[in-house]
């Protein structure tokens, strides 16, 4: 049961993390992030520890590396831990290849080993075709869909994206990621800075606190007040240093784990 939480409750956070649509979409004006130089570098690796409550259910990385000149890959690995692990072990892999300029995703597969059950699918996107196929490679079957957009990101890709834009408090901005053949709309809203303690790290760190929350077609559910909120450091790396994820299932919790003193970032 608690591994089913998790798995849902990870992916309410990767849904809803953001991913900008056309900017026909877009609720407020944004600046547009410039291409390059991005906050991260090649070969960051962001580690995290996630909580359901005191309870350390799982530990997660995100990657970022890049194999060619305007192409970035993005890669998160998860894994159980602790009564998660030895209830219904989670082994997760998400890979995500993205276009640099104009930024948009071009690949993105998922790997997913959940209590016993394994599921792989890729995911492919032709933008001159306005269409994308997805390969179950268990299941052996391949699907069809319409990409009405000129650019789109995917569960792989949305962290990153969300670093590009240069928040501010007041700032809105319309989201939409694809998993499969449909886009899950939401909202994402900067609401202020705030300095929280990170563990490992001397002080407060200043943050930009950022909401994100899920649109529903039912108002039952977004009367529910389902979605994520972000602290993302307010320097050049646009770290998000901490995540309160909250679901029908209670609130899970994503806390960054810096990296030793003189070691990678």
């Amino acid at each position: 049961m608690i591994a089913a939480r998790l798995s849902l409750t990870l992916g309410i956070f990767l849904l809803f993390s953001m991913a900008a649509l056309p900017a026909s979409s877009v609720v407020a004006p944004v600046p547009a992030p410039a291409p390059e130089p991005f906050p991260w570098k090649n070969g960051e690796q962001l580690d995290y520890e996630i909580r359901w409550g005191a309870i350390l259910a799982a530990e997660a990385r995100f990657t970022a590396t890049q194999p060619l000149p305007g192409r970035w890959h993005f890669a998160l690995d998860l894994q159980s831990r602790g009564i998660v692990e030895s209830v219904a072990p989670i082994r997760d892999q998400i890979y995500s290849e993205v276009e640099a300029s104009p930024w948009r995703s071009l690949e993105y597969s998922s790997d997913r080993s959940e209590g016993g059950k394994h599921r792989k699918r890729v995911m492919d996107i032709d933008y001159l075709r306005q269409s994308g196929t997805i390969r179950d490679v268990e299941d052996k079957t391949t699907t069809s869909f319409s990409v009405p957009y000129a650019a789109v990101d995917d569960i792989g890709s949305v962290l990153y994206e969300m670093r590009r834009i240069d928040w501010k408090p007041g700032m809105k901005r319309s989201l939409g990621v694809y998993d499969g053949p449909v886009v899950t709309r939401g909202e994402a809203v900067c609401l202020r800075r705030e300095a929280i303690a990170v563990a490992g790290l001397p002080g407060e760190i200043p943050c930009l606190v950022v909401t994100l929350r899920p649109i529903y077609d039912d108002p039952v559910k977004n009367a529910k007040g389902y979605g994520t909120t972000l602290w993302i450091r307010d320097d050049l790396s646009r770290i998000p240093v901490r995540a309160d994820l909250k679901s029908g299932f209670g609130t899970f919790t994503l806390h960054w784990v810096p990296p030793p003193v003189n070691g990678p970032v």
